[in-house]
C-alpha cells in the first residue's frame, strides 16, 4: 500500500513538472467600436502578425512582419484570434470605409493568456461654411479661417476681395466639440477677431455662414 502511495506522488510531482513548463496559448479578442459613441463596428479588417522572419506584407510596407491570420468584425463589431501557439503577436486594424479617419495601429500583444483589446475608429462628419462680403470697404477686405478641421497659417483659408461669395466644404473627425475661428481686416476697421464650437455627431454636416 506504501508502494503504491509513493508512486502516486512520484506522479503527480511529474504531472505537475510538466504542467508548469506548458505555455499557454494566446487569445485576442474584442469589439471595434466607434470614437465618442462606443458603438460597433462591422467589417473592420484585423490583421494577426508576428515579428520576424517577413513576407513583404504591404499592409505594414515592413519586410520585418508575417501575417498570421486576418479577419472581418461580426455585426457587433467583434473579432477573436484564438489558441495562438508561436510568435510574438501583434495585432493591425485598418478600417476600408471612407466615412472613418484612415487609421493602422500596431497592437502589441502578451504572449500567453488572454488579450482583451477593443479597436476604436474615428468617424468623420463634413461641414459647409458660407462666406460673403456683404459690407465691402475696397478689394483689400480679408477673412481668414481656423480651426474647424482648417489647419493654420494656409493661404487657401485665405480670402481677400470686396465681392467674396463663396462655400468652404471639407470633413473633420466627428462626435467631440470643433472650434472655429476667423479673423476678419478692413482698412475702415480694426481688426474683427470671431471663434464659434459646435458639437459635431458621426455623419453629419454641418452648414455655418459668416456674412462680413
Amino acid at each position: 500500500m506504501k508502494k503504491i502511495t509513493y508512486i502516486c506522488f512520484v506522479l503527480c510531482l511529474i504531472l505537475s513538472a510538466c504542467g508548469k513548463n506548458e505555455v499557454r496559448p494566446t487569445t485576442i479578442s474584442g469589439q471595434a467600436l466607434q470614437y465618442g459613441t462606443l458603438e460597433p463596428i462591422e467589417g473592420a479588417n484585423v490583421y494577426l502578425i508576428a515579428s520576424g522572419g517577413g513576407d513583404g506584407n504591404i499592409l505594414t510596407n515592413d519586410l520585418s512582419w508575417t501575417t498570421l491570420d486576418s479577419m472581418l468584425t461580426d455585426a457587433e463589431g467583434r473579432y477573436a484570434f484564438e489558441r495562438i501557439i508561436s510568435g510574438a503577436p501583434y495585432i493591425v486594424t485598418d478600417l476600408d470605409d471612407t466615412r472613418y479617419a484612415p487609421q493602422r495601429d500596431i497592437i502589441p500583444v502578451q504572449k500567453e493568456g488572454d488579450n482583451p483589446i477593443d479597436l476604436i475608429f474615428k468617424p468623420y462628419a463634413w461641414f459647409k461654411i458660407h462666406l460673403k462680403n456683404v459690407n465691402p470697404h475696397n478689394t483689400r477686405d480679408e477673412i481668414f479661417l481656423g480651426g474647424f478641421g482648417l489647419g493654420g497659417g494656409s493661404d487657401q483659408n485665405r480670402f481677400i476681395g470686396s465681392s467674396i461669395d463663396t462655400t468652404i466644404i471639407g470633413e473633420v473627425e466627428a462626435n467631440k466639440n470643433i472650434n472655429l475661428k476667423w479673423i476678419i481686416y478692413k482698412e475702415n476697421n480694426d481688426d474683427m477677431e470671431e471663434n464659434d464650437s459646435f458639437y459635431i455627431s458621426a455623419f453629419d454636416t454641418i452648414d455655418y455662414e459668416i456674412l462680413y
